[in-house]
């Protein structure tokens, strides 16, 4: 029997918890390594994933590396989580 929740998914939800719990340094790995073999035709799944995954490296102060996943997608959703994150950062550094 298959079921939808494999590693990767597995690895993602873990992940995004870690990211909620502010624990970006457990998050991140998880992210990294999911997002990096998750299948791109996922369109929406890729964006909420990679968004995540720039989440964390603004928490770890790691700006460069945030623009890095959302750079990897072309997409407009990528585009506009992009601009969010860019406008975002300014009041999350205010916080």
């Amino acid at each position: 029997m298959n079921y939808w929740l494999n590693r990767e998914e597995i690895d993602v939800m873990a992940g995004r918890c870690f990211t909620e719990l502010k624990k970006p340094g457990r998050a991140e790995p998880l992210l990294r390594s999911a997002t990096a073999s998750y299948n791109n035709t996922l369109i929406r799944e890729n964006s909420l994933y990679l968004s995540w995954l720039a989440e964390d490296y603004i928490l770890m102060n790691e700006i460069e590396l945030a623009a890095r996943p959302l750079h990897a997608s072309s997409n407009s959703e990528a585009e506009l989580i992009r601009h969010v994150l860019t406008s975002g950062y300014a009041i999350w550094q205010s916080c």
